[in-house]
């Protein structure tokens, strides 16, 4: 399957995260660094959608899904065999398991 035939699904709580980092990107940086940052987070979720199974597991804290860093991100997935379900986009200081729901 390439990844052209493969989507990439943000759930409601990984649009929230992303909306978040950026309004506080924005406000806290500029809108150079807001968009400068866009692009990171951007090209890390290119990369999970080109190579769903680039991400490493951490067990302890999920069997379900990967990870990818992103700057300052951990971005939280699950490959479906078809498709790619972001669950969490979280800062790299969050407590990653208080994030994540362990259901599909």
């Amino acid at each position: 399957m390439s990844s052209r035939e493969r989507r990439i699904i943000l759930s409601p709580q990984a649009l929230d995260d992303l909306t978040d980092i950026l309004q506080y990107t924005l406000a806290t940086w500029g809108e150079e660094q807001m968009q400068a940052y866009q692009t990171v987070l951007d090209n890390s979720l290119k990369l999970i959608l080109e190579n769903p199974l680039a991400g490493f597991r951490r067990p302890a804290v999920s069997e379900q899904h990967r990870f990818v860093v992103s700057g300052q991100h951990l971005i939280a997935y699950r490959f479906t065999g078809r498709d790619v379900e972001v669950s969490r986009i979280l800062h790299g200081r969050m407590e990653v398991r208080m994030g994540l729901s362990e259901d599909p």
